[in-house]
């Protein structure tokens, strides 16, 4: 495993020296049950239609215990506002913005989650879920930028999510 790790670590590191093909910034701001953001993009180094700007909304830490054992999971995604295709890149600058209610989130996923169960139920499993932690706290709105035929990320972005103060 260490062996692993450190060609990994050094292989991670070398393209970490590279300059990025694309720059990359995000706002965002959660006000009461309502996440804005906005991203901009520029100096896209390979505009295309096979380039694409996603988001992901994850929480940093949920717990519940898994049938692995595992009762702390990190960087749980909640959803990707804007749908997981994202936004094709064709020009090499680009603005987008994003908008999502986290009590619909909760509800599409438990809606996920309802739907998994059945399915389950139906190949003739007996499962539920204990719990369905949706606290929805500690947020982290995270936008990349990625080619979308060799699934290289080509810049990512990350920003905490605090409530705003009314």
């Amino acid at each position: 495993a260490r062996v692993k790790y450190q060609s990994n670590r050094d292989a991670i590191e070398k393209l970490l020296e590279e300059p990025a093909p694309v720059k990359l910034a995000l706002t965002a701001s959660l006000k009461g049950d309502e996440l804005t953001a906005k991203a901009m993009v520029s100096e896209l180094q390979k505009p295309g239609d096979k380039v694409s700007l996603r988001f992901a909304l994850a929480e940093e830490r949920v717990r519940y215990q898994g049938g692995n054992g595992i009762r702390y999971h990190h960087s749980v995604v909640r959803a990707m506002p804007g749908g997981p295709k994202g936004f094709p890149l064709p020009k090499a600058s680009a603005e987008q913005t994003v908008t999502a209610k986290l009590d619909d989130i909760r509800a599409a996923n438990n809606k996920a989650l309802d739907d998994f169960v059945a399915e389950l139920k139906k190949q003739g499993a007996d499962f539920s879920f204990a719990s369905r932690p949706m606290e929805m706290k500690n947020l982290k709105l995270v936008a990349f930028v990625q080619n979308d035929e060799t699934n290289e990320v080509l810049q990512a972005v990350q920003v905490d999510l605090e409530p705003v103060k009314e």
